[in-house]
């Protein structure tokens, strides 16, 4: 008899004792078993080897390791140690359905050319759903994914070990902080097209709240010039993409600003529609989207 896959799923996490128990819960929970889970610690200011003794479960393994900031480096460090045929990735602040592994294994199966298996995900402690119901059930190409305005969530994603030996692993620059995962999908698309599947149900969790590195990151950082800059690295592919946002950089800061505020509810509709030097195409643009998000 054949043996489960293991799947080695890697964890980053710096001080958030609570909610990375949350997370590991949801991951010891997963109706496919075979798991090594790498927990990769930016020297946390709490003894983590004691208090992780509480789940008394030897697929638990801690890395202390310091990242300078940089999520990416602790990311490859946790993919050099991983022994799994299958990756898959958790921020400490997430949490998984039980059924995500899975679900994805059989996707897998299903479909053995396909290097990553993405899913769909839900917004918590609101409930919001609308994810990526534009990719749902279907492989993404490389241009597709590069044009979109919504990307794959880390969490959600389960790949094969061998994409990491055959294009590398994330890349450390600082400049691309929170949006290194985007430059290794669109590596992994320009190496084999249509090799990402996404999957429609939401089987990750994904936690919106204050501490939020990504939204604390993109608030100090341009999340259009760091695409800019991937872009930069895929220019051939990619230099009519290059040349809009270029074009059109301050005014899309401007637009991820307000977008930002108007989905966590920091401003009404009405400020919306005051809101200067965005167009109104775009102000009901996002009040039509939230609409959606919000009636699924």
């Amino acid at each position: 008899m054949t043996s489960p896959p293991l799947v080695s799923v890697i964890i980053l996490t710096y001080n958030r004792e609570d909610l990375l128990k949350e997370t590991l819960r949801s991951i010891l929970s997963q109706t496919h078993e075979h798991l090594e889970i790498l927990v990769i610690d930016n020297f946390s200011e709490y003894d983590i080897e004691t208090s992780l003794k509480e789940f008394n479960d030897q697929r638990i393994v801690i890395h202390r390791h310091e990242n300078g900031g940089l999520l990416a480096v602790n990311r490859n460090l946790g993919v050099s140690k991983a022994k799994g045929e299958f990756i898959a990735f958790c921020d400490d602040d997430d949490l998984w359905q039980p059924e995500k592994i899975t679900m994805q294994l059989k996707a897998f199966s299903m479909r053995p050319e396909n290097l990553v298996v993405g899913t769909n995900y839900e917004q918590f402690p609101r409930r919001r759903r609308n994810g990526l119901y534009m990719f749902s059930d279907r492989n993404l190409g490389f241009l597709q994914l590069a044009s979109a305005r919504t990307g794959i969530p880390l969490s959600s994603s389960l790949t094969r070990k061998e994409v990491f030996d055959t294009i590398g692993h994330f890349d450390e620059d600082p400049d691309i902080l929170t949006m290194e995962d985007l430059d290794f999908w669109l590596r992994v698309l320009k190496h084999k097209d249509y090799s990402i599947h996404v999957l429609s149900a939401p089987l990750l969790k994904y936690r919106v709240h204050e501490a939020n590195m990504f939204a604390e990151v993109n608030s100090k950082q341009s999340p259009y010039g760091k695409l800019i800059r991937i872009f930069a690295k895929h220019s051939e592919q990619l230099e009519p993409l290059i040349a809009s946002i270029s074009s059109r950089h301050e005014y899309l800061d401007r637009l991820h600003v307000i977008s930002s505020h108007y989905y966590n509810r920091s401003i009404s509709v009405t400020d919306l529609f005051w809101a200067k030097d965005i167009s109104l195409k775009d102000k009901i643009s996002l009040t039509f989207k939230r609409a959606i998000s919000d009636f699924f």
